[in-house]
């Protein structure tokens, strides 16, 4: 079960990312965070529980520095989303990876052996178990103080930003520019982070702490119930972002970033002047919408969700949450909307005397026939050649 658990929770977590960090850069941090419990997971299978010399070769050890990451990556997560900006914007976060490095240069012997040896060191590690707490992989420091600094650093940060939730009360300024019911969502789910790292490092270091005192053999079944929980809680997590995508948003926080828009007149006008609704982003879907209408950037065949971003000068997460959870509507949805709107106005004007009825299509943003033809019908009903009959 642990096996299958941690693969598909990778899986999900590549699917994640993929689809997501043009979006939002801080999906990537949520992304690692999986993927590193996720290779745990697997070392832990091919340590404890299979029998392949060639599996837990190129597992054991290799990784080593991946698993001291959770926690920073968690606390990236979490100041990037209730800050609403980039997690890295000074030198000393880069401090956080320091554990990691040192792991890395610790094993860095082990790395450029030939893998033959790691074969024959896995081997000896199947035959007894007991050798895991001994074998000499590391030059600076035993492998059991990597085994405890592993946990012992995730429950750190666990707690660190368990704290800082229970402390987080943004200004009333900021509050105000931030959806209220995002806020509360995105501040459970973290929250719900930080529970399930703080539980699952309490129990990988109550199962390090048996090891020493028992030995590993004695505690490999107790060892299991824990493993099929972190297993079945890791899958869950991505599952629950294709669940929730509003979490993918994160806490916006809308603060003035666009001073300045142009109205239909042409003339501009200053945000401030504007009535704020409830949502502090329905101004900004306004806009959006106002400015699909107005500039019909929608007929350039690339126009997509990073130009609106650029345009008002917003984060593309900002833009997505306005179309996702405002507009309740996809942006691709949106931006075909109007393509056949637009070329229904084309057609209306009388433009196929002049044009075909493809090239209507071209001229409204479409790239292919195929597809002018069937976002058409799927829209409107009939096909282009079947409203201009209708007509």
């Amino acid at each position: 079960m642990l096996f299958y658990s941690s693969l598909l929770t990778i899986i999900l977590s590549i699917i994640l990312f993929a689809f997501n960090w043009k979006v939002n850069k801080n999906v990537g941090y949520l992304a690692l965070f999986f993927t590193a419990f996720a290779c745990y997971g697997l070392t832990h299978h091919f340590t404890l529980y299979a029998q392949s010399t060639f599996w837990l070769a190129i597992f054991y050890n290799h990784f080593a520095p991946l698993y001291l990451l959770p926690g920073p990556l968690l606390y990236f997560y979490t100041k990037a989303s209730l800050t609403d900006k980039k997690a890295f914007n000074h030198w000393t976060d880069f401090l956080h990876f320091i554990p990691a490095f040192i792991n890395l240069v610790a094993i860095a012997p082990y790395l450029i052996v030939p893998f033959s040896e790691k074969e024959k060191i896995a081997s000896l590690i199947i035959q007894n178990l007991e050798l895991i707490v001994n074998i000499k992989v590391n030059w600076i420091y035993p492998p059991i103080v990597g085994y405890m600094a592993r946990p012992i650093l995730l429950l750190v940060y666990g707690s660190v930003i368990f704290i800082q939730l229970l402390k987080f009360n943004p200004k009333k300024e900021i509050l105000d520019h931030i959806p209220q019911q995002q806020y509360i969502f995105i501040k459970k789910w973290i929250l719900w982070l930080s529970i399930v790292a703080c539980t699952t490092a309490a129990g990988f270091i109550v199962l390090t702490l048996n090891l020493l005192q028992q030995g590993i053999s004695k505690v490999l079944l107790s060892a299991m119930p824990i493993h099929f929980g972190v297993g079945i809680i890791f899958f869950m997590l991505p599952l629950t972002l294709f669940l929730f995508p509003q979490i993918l948003y994160g806490m916006p926080i809308s603060i003035d970033k666009v001073n300045l828009q142009i109205n239909s007149s042409g003339k501009t006008r200053k945000r401030k002047d504007i009535v704020k609704d409830v949502d502090p982003f329905l101004l900004l879907s306004t806009e959006i919408f106002d400015y699909l209408e107005r500039e019909k950037p929608f007929v350039d065949p690339d126009f997509s969700m990073s130009h609106i971003a650029v345009i008002f000068n917003v984060p593309q997460h900002h833009v997505a949450y306005c179309f996702n959870h405002l507009l309740k509507k996809k942006f691709s949805t949106v931006r075909t909307e109007f393509k056949v709107n637009h070329a229904k106005e084309l057609l209306d004007k009388g433009l196929t005397e002049t044009l075909s009825i493809d090239g209507i299509g071209i001229k409204a943003g479409f790239v292919t026939r195929s597809n002018f033809y069937s976002s058409f019908k799927a829209i409107t009903g009939v096909t282009p050649s079947e409203y201009l009959e209708n007509k």
